[in-house]
């Protein structure tokens, strides 16, 4: 509810994620705020928009153990009442992220603020939603807007906390800027990733990976074992 713009559905953000983590080879678990985390390294919540105390001490115990999170854009806008809330925003999570949203506001199509950025893909720039970002003391700046009306302020940031990390991304990033913010999160953790081209799929069983090419055209896929063909609508397992 209250998307404030056209094409803004969780699930769909959700989706987002979840292709630039198989796109690298990474085998996501869709599980609910109540789930259990302690056998997990990474945690993606895009858009955390229903948030409550209890998961803010959730998430912070998380990475307080050693875990890495990323929470998205909207996060902490609503209490699990569905009640917007009064703190300033990301709301119960502003602690955990350290930064405090000042400015946010959906971009109409064909408008872009350009990124300064190492991490993500700068020339694409963000579209979609932006929000303005004031890091806390402690709180590094992964990627800044460079354009009016937010030029200089931060888009996305990184915060330790305890023993791991904590993300803000504040775009609606593309395909290839949620892909770099995955295996920059991968990377924390030391969890090693695949360059996965468009087109085959590929699933991770123990030590073997299953390359399942449903397309016309043949397809390389390079792992530690070497580089690897899959034939037009075959499949090979290899070792990853």
């Amino acid at each position: 509810m209250q998307p404030h713009l056209k094409g803004f559905g969780y699930l769909k953000h959700l989706f987002l994620f979840y292709r630039a983590c198989k796109s690298l080879g990474l085998e996501p678990d869709i599980i609910s705020p109540s789930g259990d985390l302690s056998h997990y390294q990474i945690l993606l919540a895009p858009n955390a928009f229903l948030a409550d105390n209890a998961l803010a001490q959730k998430l912070a115990d998380f990475a307080t153990n050693g875990g890495s999170i990323m929470l998205g854009v909207r996060s902490g806008f609503k209490d699990t009442c569905n009640v917007v809330t009064d703190q300033h925003l990301p709301g119960v999570f502003r602690e955990l992220v350290g930064v405090t949203i000042a400015k946010w506001h959906a971009l109409p199509p064909g408008v872009q603020y350009t990124l300064q950025s190492e991490l993500v893909e700068a020339s694409t720039g963000a579209t979609f939603w932006a929000e303005a970002l004031q890091p806390d003391g402690g709180t590094d700046t992964l990627a800044r807007y460079s354009t009016f009306p937010f030029d200089r302020m931060a888009a996305i940031t990184q915060k330790s906390h305890g023993k791991g990390q904590v993300i803000y991304c504040g775009i609606y990033p593309q395909m290839e800027q949620a892909i770099a913010i995955v295996r920059h999160l991968a990377a924390l953790q030391a969890v090693p990733v695949l360059n996965i081209p468009a087109g085959p799929i590929v699933l991770r069983r123990g030590e073997k990976l299953l390359a399942l090419n449903f397309t016309e055209e043949s397809h390389t896929l390079k792992t530690n074992s070497g580089t690897h063909h899959v034939s037009p609508r075959d499949f090979s397992i290899i070792a990853a």
